[in-house]
């Protein structure tokens, strides 16, 4: 997040970039707010929004270990 920042880039939400790092705040956010991607933007580059996953929708390991 903090590289983001340093880029130019903020949460669309208005919360803190460091509080994604909060795993308990993460899980209210899913239970609470349905919330699936964290959305990031840069005000001079609206095109170019980042959405971060706020739970890992699959095994990343199962796929690299199927990845040719």
């Amino acid at each position: 997040m903090k590289a983001l920042g340093e880029i130019g880039y903020r949460p669309l939400v208005p919360v803190d970039a460091a509080d994604f790092a909060n795993e308990e705040l993460r899980r209210k956010w899913i239970t609470e707010k349905n919330m699936v991607v964290f959305q990031m933007h840069n005000p001079d580059r609206e095109s170019t929004r980042l959405d971060i996953f706020v739970e890992e929708p699959f095994s990343f390991a199962n796929e690299l270990a199927q990845a040719k």
